[in-house]
């Protein structure tokens, strides 16, 4: 008697997995967009779980437009956190990861009522922010190596601890360039240069060379923040898609580029750095791929 229950309670357990089993496949099959709404009432913690659920569930909830992150140590073991697109209302929303070491924000909108977004991590080593605009960051993160922004401004980021093993720099500009604000987007952007001119490895892309070549006056009397630079890339290969006062922009000829770059080195970058590298990377159709030459060899 007792051996035919328990044929019994194990074939009731089986079609319950088997139930189950179909009703998951029918969960995953619905569009992306009903799982994201459905993983938006889920606790944060509880959404992140269900990464592990399948391979299409391993990065689903990255898409949730409201993620809340407080709550120290809710994120006790995660060392990589990538957001895009995500609505961060928590003026300091990273205190629930304290062993976090690269942080990744692509097109997420900081709606932080007016509160500088705070990001205290102390263990971060990677700090990527790229297509948005963000006008103040208060930074405590002493192990940050990388620093990347790609945005529509340069905002104002400061450090509480100083950046002591600051390593890699890379400044993008995607918005419109306006002459009428030189100056101050200049400003802006030599401020930016000031919080990490501990790096030692620089990357400039066009527009941002754009900025700087157009204040020839302000590289002159500036002198450049960056105390032990060794290596600078000047990345051109995205030029021709750049805006400039809303029109699209023409490829400039060798020597307005040449005088530009110049200029940028001579008078600004490598002012306290004479003798560092330079790779200048081109579209893959220009005849100068890619050129690379140590400053001393050219001036």
């Amino acid at each position: 008697m007792a051996i035919k229950k328990k044929i019994r309670d194990r074939e009731v357990e089986e079609e319950v997995e088997k139930k189950r089993a179909r009703m998951e496949d029918r969960f995953s099959n619905l569009p992306e967009d009903l799982l994201v709404h459905i993983l938006s009432f889920l606790d944060t913690k509880q959404a992140v779980k269900t990464s592990v659920l399948s391979k299409r569930w391993d990065s689903l909830w990255t898409s949730i437009p409201v993620l809340k992150l407080s709550g120290y140590g809710s994120f006790k073991n995660l060392t990589v956190l990538y957001l895009r697109r995500a609505i961060i209302t928590d003026p300091e929303p990273f205190l629930g990861f304290p062993v976090l070491e690269k942080l990744t924000l692509i097109y997420c909108d900081i709606s932080t009522e007016g509160e500088t977004l705070r990001i205290h991590a102390r263990n971060l080593s990677e700090l990527t922010i790229s297509g948005h605009s963000l006008n103040c960051c208060d930074l405590t993160t002493p192990k940050l190596r990388v620093f990347r922004y790609r945005g529509y401004n340069f905002p104002i980021i400061r450090t509480h601890e100083s950046l002591p093993v600051l390593h890699t720099m890379a400044v993008d500009f995607n918005g419109t360039y306006n002459h009428m604000y030189e100056k101050r987007t200049f400003d802006d952007l030599h401020s930016l240069f000031c919080t990490f001119g501990n790096a030692t490895s620089l990357t400039l892309f066009s527009s941002t060379v754009e900025i700087l070549s157009s204040c020839r006056e302000e590289l002159v009397t500036r002198r450049s923040p960056f105390r032990n630079l060794k290596g600078l890339k000047l990345d051109f290969r995205y030029l021709m898609y750049q805006n400039y006062n809303d029109r699209p922009r023409k490829w400039p000829s060798d020597e307005s580029l040449q005088l530009a770059s110049d200029m940028i080195l001579n008078a600004y970058l490598f002012h306290n750095s004479p003798n560092s590298e330079v790779t200048t990377i081109y579209p893959t159709n220009h005849r100068n791929a890619a050129v690379k030459f140590v400053l001393t060899d050219v001036f």
